[in-house]
C-alpha cells in the first residue's frame, strides 16, 4: 500500500495514523532530495523540529554521517533513475551528537506525466544495530583469542625455562658479581613478559582462574591505596562502596587487574589531573531495563563503576575501545590490550562492561557482575597446614612434551631428592607406569599435549594406579581441566611460567596432603 498522493492535505484521521507510527513518514522531490512533509516523529527520534527539516533544501544530506554521504546519494540516485523501491540503511547525526541508525524504506510515486516524488519511512534500528556490534565483537575476541590461547603456551613454556635456569643461576653466584645483576635483569624482563602473556589470557577468557566468593566492595576498599599510588596525587580518589555485602564469583586476581587496568586508563586520560570516582552497589536489572543493557539478563547484579572526569571519547574511538592491540597513545607508550583485558576478566566472570563517554565530559565504565546469594564454591585447593610439612623423597612421573620444560623440571625435583621418571608423551608415560605402578607417588603432568592431553592421561592412569595424586601444569588449559578453563575444587594445578621454588613448594604441598590423607583414612 502507497502512501496518500497528498500527506500534508491527508484527512484529519489519516493524519493522526501517519504521525502516531513509531517510524518518521516522510516525502521529498526527487530532483532536489528536498523534504516536502515530515512526520512529527522525526523530531523525538532525531531532536530537530520538523520545520528545520522542511525549511533546508539539503536537511538530509547536510545530517547524514559523513562517512555515509556518498553510498547513500549515489544509491537514492541511481534508484529514482531506474524508478526503483529501495530499502537502505544508514546513519544519521541527532542534534544532540548522538549517530542513530535508521533503515529507510523508499517507493517511487509517479508525478504527472514526467514529474517523480519519493516517500518513504525511517525506522530507528539503532539497537538492532548495536546488538549486532556486539555479536560482531564477541566473534572477533573470540578468534584472536584462539591465536592468544595458542600463542601463550608455547610462550609459557619458553618462559619457564627462562626463569627456571636463572633463578638456578643467581643461586649459584656471588650476589654481589656482575653476573648476579645481569641474571636478575633478565629474570625481571621474563616476569614483565610473562605479564603481558596473563594479560592476552586474561583478555581472551583463557587464563587459568580459580574462582572464590568475593565481595567487591571490600575487595575496591583494600585496593584503594594500590590504586592512589597508580593514578599519583595530581588525581584525587573518591570511594564510594554502598553498605551491605557485594558478593560474587570470581577470581580476586583477575577483578583487582580490571581496577587497576581501569584506573591506568583513567590516569592517562587525565594528564593535568582530575578526579576519579569509583562505587559499588547491589542493583536490580528488570526485563525492560535487560533491554536497553543488551546482552545482560534480568537478574541482580553488583555494579562497579568508574568515572573519570578526563578527555572522554568520541564515538569512533569508544566503539573500539575494547578491540584488542586498539590504541590512541603514541608508539611505545600503550599496548592497547587494557580494556580487552578488562572484558575478558568481566565476561569470563559472567558480567558485562559498558562504556558512557563523551569528548570533554570524560568516561564511565559500568560493570555488571551477578550477585551471590549464598556461599560459592571455591576454586582453589586447600593444604595450608599440609604445605608446611616438607615431604619424603618421592617417585614422581613427569609428563612434559616441551624437552627443555622437562628437562628442567627433572633437574629441580632430582636435586631436592625425588625420583623422576620421565616420559614426552601420554603413551610413553602409561608404558612407565604399568612398569613401576606400585613406586609412583605423584604424577606430575602438562594438560595440552598430543596425542593425549594430561586429563585423558590421568584417566587411564587411574585404572592402573587408583588414587594416585595428580599436579597438572599449564599456563593455558583451555577448558580441560574444567568449564570455561576454571579449575576444579581439589584438582591440583601449578601455572606457567613457574620458578624452581614454586614448583618444589607445591610437589611438596601436594605430597604432603596425600600423606595426610592417608592418615585420616587409616585411622579407626
Amino acid at each position: 500500500m502507497h502512501p496518500r498522493d497528498d500527506l500534508d492535505q491527508a484527512p484529519e484521521k489519516d493524519g493522526e495514523l501517519i504521525h502516531s507510527l513509531g517510524g518518521i513518514v516522510w516525502e521529498a522531490d526527487a530532483a532536489t532530495l528536498r523534504f516536502r512533509f515530515v512526520s512529527a516523529r522525526a523530531e523525538a527520534i532525531l531532536g530537530y523540529p520538523v520545520q528545520q527539516w522542511l525549511d533546508e533544501a539539503d536537511f538530509w544530506i547536510r545530517h547524514l554521517h559523513p562517512d555515509d554521504v556518498d553510498r547513500c546519494v549515489s544509491l537514492c540516485r541511481e534508484a529514482t533513475r531506474e524508478q526503483r523501491d529501495h530499502t537502505f540503511d544508514y546513519r544519521m547525526l541527532a542534534s544532540d551528537g548522538r549517530i542513530v541508525w535508521l533503515c529507510d524504506s523508499v517507493v517511487i510515486v509517479k508525478d504527472g506525466a514526467d514529474g517523480v516524488r519519493l516517500r518513504g519511512v525511517m525506522l530507528d534500528i539503532t539497537d538492532r544495530k548495536q546488538a549486532d556490534e556486539h555479536v560482531l565483537q564477541a566473534r572477533k575476541l573470540d578468534a584472536i583469542g584462539q591465536l592468544a590461547g595458542g600463542i601463550a603456551h608455547e610462550f609459557n613454556n619458553v618462559l619457564t625455562v627462562i626463569t627456571g635456569y636463572t633463578e638456578t643461576l643467581l643461586a649459584s653466584v656471588d650476589p654481589a658479581t656482575p653476573q648476579a645483576s645481569d641474571a636478575l635483569e633478565i629474570l625481571r624482563a621474563a616476569e614483565r613478559a610473562a605479564m603481558i602473556t596473563q594479560q592476552l589470557l586474561a583478555f581472551s577468557r583463557k587464563r587459568v582462574v580459580a574462582p572464590e566468593l568475593i565481595d567487591v566492595g571490600e575487595l575496591v576498599s583494600e585496593t584503594s591505596a594500590v590504586i592512589e599510588r597508580l593514578i599519583g596525587r595530581q588525581i584525587e580518589l573518591r570511594v564510594n562502596i554502598a553498605a551491605g555485602a557485594a558478593p560474587v564469583t570470581a577470581d580476586r586476581g583477575e577483578i583487582e587487574q580490571v581496577l587497576m587496568n581501569l584506573a591506568a586508563n583513567a590516569r592517562d586520560a587525565m594528564p593535568l589531573g582530575g578526579t576519579l570516582a569509583i562505587a559499588t552497589e547491589c542493583t536490580m536489572v528488570s526485563e525492560s531495563r535487560a533491554e536497553q543493557l543488551y546482552p545482560l539478563t534480568a537478574g541482580r547484579y553488583v555494579l562497579l563503576s568508574m568515572t573519570d572526569s578526563g578527555a572522554g571519547m568520541p564515538a569512533d574511538v569508544r566503539a573500539r575501545a575494547f578491540e584488542p592491540f586498539f590504541t590512541t597513545k603514541g608508539i611505545g607508550k600503550g599496548t592497547g590490550i587494557g580494556l580487552s583485558t578488562v572484558y575478558g576478566i568481566v565476561k569470563r566472570s559472567g558480567g558485562f562492561v559498558f562504556i558512557d563517554s563523551e569528548p570533554g565530559r570524560g568516561t564511565r565504565f559500568d560493570i555488571y557482575l551477578p550477585l551471590i546469594d549464598g556461599p560459592a564454591a571455591d576454586g582453589r585447593v586447600d593444604r595450608g597446614g599440609a604445605a608446611k610439612e616438607l615431604a619424603s623423597p618421592a617417585t614422581i612421573l613427569l609428563v612434559e612434551d616441551y624437552g627443555r620444560v622437562r628437562e628442567l623440571t627433572e633437574k629441580v625435583l632430582v636435586r631436592e631428592g625425588h625420583r623422576v621418571l620421565s616420559a614426552d608423551s601420554g603413551p610413553q608415560a602409561l608404558r612407565l607406569l604399568r612398569d613401576h605402578a606400585d613406586r609412583i607417588d605423584l604424577v606430575l603432568t602438562d594438560v595440552v599435549m598430543a596425542p593425549m592431553t594430561g586429563p585423558e592421561l590421568v584417566e587411564r592412569l587411574e585404572a592402573l594406579r587408583p588414587g594416585v595424586p595428580v599436579l597438572y601444569m599449564s599456563g593455558y588449559t583451555g577448558d580441560r581441566l574444567g568449564a570455561h578453563g576454571v579449575v576444579e575444587a581439589g584438582v591440583g594445578f601449578i601455572e606457567k611460567p613457574f620458578t624452581p621454588a614454586s614448583l618444589v613448594k607445591k610437589v611438596n604441598e601436594i605430597l604432603a596432603g596425600a600423606k595426610e590423607d592417608r592418615r585420616a583414612s587409616e585411622q579407626p
